[in-house]
């Protein structure tokens, strides 16, 4: 199992001890260095003065230089043109494309470097066009995306059937594990694939991983211990992740496709102004679906120009009291049919309000129960008769609802 570390240049790590992490890696016989060049949070200037510094310094070491590639990479770096010779000058030895590159210019660049697919949001037909614009399979592996919110990372099915499906092209897939010590902001709730996995160890994840056909494990966080880096390439720990190693292959899912957006009927119970012309639009869940929530694609962009301000309504919600949650519900909390709970109910609606930095106007539907944050307002909840629905949207399924 391949290893690897992450450097945020411009984020929240002084240059010094990006390069002491650098080293400490290399020795221990990590192979790759991860980092995005799009992140909202960074500083631009210092991310382009230091990632050029610890870039190279990385490529001396022998690791694999990987970094994120978006539209919005040229005016980050202040480069004239987005070229396999530009990156490499760059000391970048892998690019990885996640939105918004064509699948001609990815095929082009497996030409002439290593190149990396978003493993999380891959389709086969993107596959297929790949092979048809003569793309160098031998230059390309896939890395899955981590998943700074909490409740948005992926669930080990939709893990294990994207790495199935690169694997059928001979496509290795790549996965990244949360620190357990030293998180990144601006969240700190840590940057795994896996929302299961968010709380557990890189060395007591590997074997999971690999068990579902990861192929490769960095660690999202960019401020690990020595510990953590030692406890993760102890050999112990990779002959039990490479033993478990499988590429067992769940059968293709075939996914409902309705003809029109499936409605849900709803019970608003914001009055903030804006809700309800919010909820009259149509919506997409993530092409990456998460394990415990169904995300409204569209929903920040929609509501990028509103103030959200906090607001509680949680005490509005109706429960039906399942007797499989009954013992996780502690630390009462008066719903609005004299039941008590501590969890918000599946169907919840919520909508991320101004506290939550990049995730403001983040609009979720519950799947699985969670408990209250105080950056995230409930706004309306699904009518108990449409709840079961919830289980067909699933990725990219278009749904609207239905203001009771």
């Amino acid at each position: 199992m391949k290893l690897g570390i992450s450097i945020y240049p411009g984020l929240d790590a002084d240059r010094e001890k990006s390069l002491l992490l650098l080293q400490k890696a290399a020795a221990l016989g990590y192979s790759r260095v991860f980092s995005s060049l799009h992140i909202p949070e960074s500083n631009a200037t210092s991310l382009r003065e230091d990632a050029l510094y610890l870039f190279a310094f990385a490529e001396s070491l022998g690791l694999d230089v990987i970094a994120d590639i978006s539209p919005h990479t040229l005016k980050i770096l202040d480069i004239p043109e987005l070229t396999p010779a530009r990156l490499k000058q760059l000391h970048i030895t892998t690019a990885r494309f996640d939105y918004g590159i064509g699948t001609e210019t990815i095929a082009a660049f497996s030409r002439e470097m290593n190149v990396q697919l978003n493993a999380s949001t891959a389709r086969s037909v993107e596959l297929h066009a790949l092979l048809k614009a003569e793309a160098d399979f031998s230059r390309i592996d896939g890395q899955h995306n981590f998943y700074p919110r909490p409740h948005t990372g992926l669930s080990s099915e939709t893990v294990q059937r994207q790495n199935a499906l690169l694997h059928r092209h001979d496509i290795p897939a790549g996965v990244f594990a949360a620190s357990q010590t030293g998180r990144r902001g601006p969240l700190y709730a840590g940057l795994p694939t896996m929302e299961s996995l968010r709380g557990i160890a890189p060395c007591d994840a590997a074997p999971i991983l690999t068990a579902i056909g990861c192929d490769s494990l960095i660690i999202g966080d960019s401020n690990p211990t020595l510990a953590e880096l030692e406890a993760l390439a102890d050999p112990e720990t990779l002959a039990k992740a490479d033993a478990r190693y499988s590429r067992k292959a769940l059968p293709p899912k075939k996914e409902w496709q309705p003809d029109a957006p499936l409605p849900l009927h709803i019970h608003v119970l914001s009055e903030a102004p804006f809700i309800r012309s919010l909820l009259s639009r149509s919506y997409t869940n993530r092409p990456d679906p998460a394990a415990d929530v169904i995300r409204a694609t569209e929903s920040r962009d929609t509501a990028k120009d509103v103030t959200i301000v906090p607001e509680r309504n949680e005490n509005k919600l109706i429960i039906e009291m399942p007797k499989e949650y009954a013992a996780v519900f502690a630390g009462p909390q008066h719903l609005a049919n004299g039941k008590k709970s501590s969890l918000l109910p599946v169907g919840t609606v919520l909508l991320d309000n101004n506290t939550y930095g990049r995730y403001k106007g983040e609009l979720q539907i519950l799947t699985v129960p969670q408990p209250m944050d105080p950056r995230s307002n409930v706004i309306a909840q699904v009518k108990k008769e449409d709840v079961p629905l919830l289980s067909l949207i699933s990725a990219e399924i278009p749904f609207c609802f239905v203001i009771e």
